[in-house]
């Protein structure tokens, strides 16, 4: 299993938890705030097999790309992915 930590801007974080909320990932929602200009975020934790990180990925990158954003910023980034191994998931 991997956990996907993605930090992603809140100029897209309602499309992207509107096309997760469509599929089998399920995700656990943190504000969060950092990075250039101290713009606001929000990190998303979301758990998946390993078979099903690259396209979970896609959904991700597929969706910032298409999202109607507000007007970008050159050199920020609306997403940040990073992908760590884990050994178990249990929910309780």
């Amino acid at each position: 299993m991997k956990m996907i930590l993605a930090i992603i801007s809140d100029g897209v974080i309602n499309d992207i938890l509107n096309a997760l909320a469509g599929t089998k990932y399920q995700s656990t929602k943190l504000s969060s705030t950092g990075g250039f200009r101290k713009r606001g975020n929000t990190t998303l934790l979301i758990g998946v097999d390993d078979e099903a990180v690259d396209s979970c990925i896609e959904l991700l990158k597929q969706t910032v790309q298409n999202s109607q954003k507000r007007e970008r910023d050159e050199g920020v980034a609306d997403a940040n992915i990073f992908v760590l191994p884990m050994n178990q998931l249990r929910r309780m």
